[in-house]
């Protein structure tokens, strides 16, 4: 995990062209939002809106909180509980294009990460209904876009934001622990590990798990329901697949093109590592 140059941070922000992607994709979902009717897992977490509690035996609380207080103020058609995981779309194109500026892309590479985004059709389909899931993806890329700000040397804030947007993600979806396991091997198996020697990522710990303390009490206290839940959907619901056939959904999930951008990229940063390190 290189530590990333304030120059890059310099570059102008293609703002004009990532709000336009952000608003496609937006309208995408506004125009067809109402065109077919409520998905199951919507009518559970309708349901689970009714019965506030700080967790759930397959999710935490903060989804439904949010969609309780959201059908409290537009109601619960089809259409008004989907403008949020719209918006949540819309904005996960914007900040592609930001985080791809904070690394050191120009226009061209901004626009060009933020398409890549506006087109793959997981995510299209899971900002297309009501799910923890619409979430989730935002909460991984702002806690990427804050971590290079953070290992750039923009103080003790983007730690502070960090740890925040942790603890939520946490209440949003368990799997953010996936995450949070990730960046911190990433530091420590990287030069970055400085920042180690900082209050910051210590400061960014604490703050995520005094958030996520509560759904953890909850779990506790009731037996620890959502790891039995994963143990059965393990057993009886997921489908293992080889190697070969995994890597081929995730192509078609994601888009082809996608993985044509992929190879392109991942070559071009290996080229280019070589020729500085000659």
């Amino acid at each position: 995990m290189a530590t990333p140059s304030r120059t890059a941070s310099e570059r102008p922000l293609a703002w004009r062209l990532l709000l336009g992607l952000a608003a496609l994709q937006f309208a995408l979902h506004v125009l067809s939002n109402g065109r077919f009717g409520m998905f199951r897992d919507e009518y559970y977490y309708l349901a689970c809106a009714d019965h506030l509690a700080w967790g759930y035996v397959d999710h935490p609380p903060l989804s439904i909180a949010l969609l309780a207080a959201w059908r409290a103020a537009l109601g619960d058609g089809v259409w008004a509980i989907r403008l949020l995981p719209a918006a949540a779309g819309a904005a996960l194109v914007f900040l592609t294009g930001a985080l791809a500026r904070e690394l050191g892309g120009r226009r061209a590479a901004q626009t060009l990460a933020a398409l890549a985004v506006l087109i793959m059709p997981a995510l299209l389909v899971t900002t297309g209904f009501y799910s923890m899931n619409a979430f989730e993806p935002l909460v991984w890329l702002g806690a990427l876009l804050l971590l290079v700000r953070a290992l750039r040397g923009d103080g003790l804030a983007p730690w502070l934001w960090l740890g925040a947007l942790l603890g939520l993600g946490l209440l949003n979806k368990i799997s953010v622990l996936l995450l949070g396991a990730g960046l911190a091997v990433g530091l420590v198996a990287t030069p970055a590990r400085r920042a180690f020697a900082t209050p910051g990522p210590w400061l960014a710990g604490a703050i995520a798990l005094a958030l996520f303390a509560p759904h953890l009490v909850w779990q506790q206290r009731h037996g620890w329901p959502t790891l039995e839940f994963m143990a059965n959907a393990q057993a009886r619901k997921m489908i293992p697949l080889p190697p070969a056939a995994f890597l081929g959904e995730v192509a078609l999930e994601t888009h082809p093109g996608n993985l044509l951008l992929w190879v392109v990229g991942l070559g071009w940063l290996f080229a280019a590592r070589s020729v500085r390190e000659r």
